[in-house]
C-alpha cells in the first residue's frame, strides 16, 4: 500500500510539471513575430531550426519559462546577415568630426528623438552635436519576463548609475548599463529596467532598418557611450535625458 502512495505521488509531480510546457506549435508562433510577411524568409528559417532544435534538445516539450527570452534570441537571430557583412568589410569609425571636436560640460543635456533615432548633446549656450541611435522595437515582445510594446518611451529621464554587466553580446564589449531613471511630473525619480548601452555588433545593429532594434533601451556605439560617460562626469554623476516624440503603440 505504501509503495503504491509512493508511485502516485511520484505521478502528480510529474504531472504538474508538464502543465505549463506549450506546444511546438505554440512556440513557434512565439518565435516568429507578427507581420510574418514583412520577415526576410532567411531568418524564418533560421527561426525555424532554432524552434526544431529547441524542440528537439526538449524531447518536444518546451516550459513557458523557456520562452520568455526567445524575442532577444529572434533579435540576435534578425542580425546574422549583417554579421556576416562585418566579416568581409572593415568598420569605420562613426565618429563625425563634430563629435571629436565636442567638449562635455556642465549642464550638459541628452536628446533622443525616436521618430529619426538621432540623438543630440546639448550644450547650456543651444550648441548642439547629432550622432545615430538605435532605440526600441516598434512590436510587443517577451523580455526579462515581461511582455510590452518595445518602442522607447517618450519621457523625462535622469542618469543615477552606471553598472557593468556580464553579457558582452547585449551590452558591448566594456558591458557599460547606464540606467534611467523617469521622472515623473511631480519630479520623483523612478527606476526602470530601461538604460543606455553599447551592443556587441554594433555595426550590425546600426544598420537594423529605422534603427529600430532594441528590448526598448538607446543604444550607442562605444565610441559615443565613451563621450556621454565623459559628460556624467563632468556633471557630477547624473545627465538629463528627454526622449520624443510619443511612439507608443496605439
Amino acid at each position: 500500500m505504501r509503495t503504491k502512495k509512493l508511485v502516485t505521488k511520484a505521478k502528480t509531480t510529474v504531472s504538474s510539471r508538464r502543465r505549463p510546457s506549450l506546444s511546438s506549435r505554440t512556440v513557434l508562433l512565439r518565435l516568429i513575430p507578427p507581420p510574418v510577411k514583412q520577415q526576410h524568409p532567411i531568418r524564418l528559417a533560421l527561426v525555424a531550426l532554432v524552434a526544431f532544435l529547441t524542440l528537439s534538445a526538449t524531447g518536444g516539450v518546451v516550459s513557458a519559462q523557456q520562452t520568455t527570452d526567445f524575442d532577444a534570441l529572434y533579435q540576435h537571430i534578425e542580425l546574422l546577415p549583417s554579421v556576416a557583412s562585418d566579416a568581409l568589410f572593415t568598420p569605420s569609425s562613426y565618429l563625425s568630426n563634430d563629435i571629436r571636436e565636442w567638449t562635455p560640460m556642465p549642464g550638459d543635456k541628452f536628446e533622443v528623438n525616436v521618430e529619426t533615432n538621432m540623438g543630440r548633446l546639448i550644450h547650456t549656450n543651444g550648441e548642439s552635436v547629432e550622432f545615430e541611435v538605435v532605440t526600441g522595437v516598434r512590436r510587443v515582445v517577451r523580455y526579462i519576463g515581461r511582455r510590452y510594446y518595445a518602442a522607447t518611451p517618450a519621457a523625462e529621464w535622469i542618469v543615477r548609475e552606471t553598472v557593468i554587466k556580464k553579457d558582452r553580446w547585449t551590452f558591448g564589449k566594456s558591458g557599460r548599463f547606464i540606467r534611467l531613471y523617469k521622472v515623473d511630473s511631480d519630479g520623483n525619480e523612478i527606476s526602470t529596467p530601461y538604460g543606455i548601452h553599447p551592443f556587441g555588433r554594433e555595426d550590425a545593429m546600426f544598420r537594423v532598418p529605422g534603427r529600430y532594434g532594441s528590448m526598448g533601451c538607446i543604444i550607442l556605439r562605444e565610441s559615443m557611450e565613451d563621450i556621454i560617460q565623459q559628460t556624467i562626469r563632468v556633471n557630477g554623476g547624473e545627465m538629463k535625458v528627454r526622449t520624443f516624440p510619443d511612439m507608443s503603440e496605439e
